[in-house]
C-alpha cells in the first residue's frame, strides 16, 4: 500500500515525457496510484482509456506534464565523461537531438489534451539533481517497484501539490 493521498478528486495523470514516457495515474475512486513507461502511441492509447472512463462516469481528468519546452538547454557548458570517447562536437549534438526528441514528444502530448478538451498543467523542469533513487522514493510514498521514469512522474506530482504523504 502507497502512503500517498490527495486532495484532488480528479484523475490525476503526470507525465514525464522523453523517449520513454513514465507515466503515474492517481485513480481517486481508489485512492491509490499505478504507474508504467510506455512509448509516445501507448501514451495515447492510455489517455484515451482514461478519459473515455472519465466522460463515462462524469470525472475530470487533470494532466500534469513536465514541459520542456520552456526549458533553454546550455550546450557551450556540456562536455563528454572523461571515459567516453566521443568528441564533444558529436556530444553536444546527440545531446540536443535527445532534447528535441523530447521536446516535441512533450508538444504533441500537450496538443492531444488541448484537442480533446482535457485541462493540462505545464510544470516547467526543476534544477539539476532532483532525482530521487529508489530506497529513498519507497520510504517516501511506500511503493517498491519503480524506474526513473516513473519516480520522476510521481514526483512531479508530490512536488508541486497535487499528491502528499500521509
Amino acid at each position: 500500500m502507497n502512503k500517498l493521498s490527495s486532495r484532488y478528486t480528479e484523475f490525476l495523470i503526470a507525465i514525464d515525457p522523453g523517449r520513454e514516457n513514465g507515466i503515474c495515474i492517481w485513480n481517486p475512486l481508489e485512492m491509490d496510484i499505478k504507474m508504467k513507461t510506455c512509448d509516445f502511441w501507448d501514451t495515447i492509447r492510455e489517455l484515451t482509456n482514461i478519459l473515455k472512463f472519465c466522460r463515462s462516469f462524469s470525472h475530470k481528468m487533470i494532466v500534469v506534464i513536465e514541459d520542456v519546452t520552456q526549458n533553454k538547454p546550455v550546450f557551450q557548458i556540456l562536455w563528454p565523461p572523461k571515459d567516453v570517447k566521443i568528441d564533444r562536437v558529436s556530444y553536444v549534438g546527440k545531446i540536443a537531438q535527445n532534447v528535441g526528441m523530447n521536446k516535441r514528444t512533450c508538444e504533441l502530448i500537450i496538443q492531444f489534451c488541448k484537442n480533446y478538451s482535457i485541462e493540462v498543467k505545464r510544470i516547467v523542469p526543476g534544477k539539476k539533481n532532483q532525482k530521487i533513487r529508489g530506497r529513498d522514493f519507497h520510504r517516501l510514498t511506500g511503493i517498491e517497484r519503480s524506474n526513473e521514469h516513473t519516480r520522476d512522474a510521481v514526483m512531479l506530482l508530490i512536488r508541486n501539490g497535487y499528491l502528499k504523504k500521509v
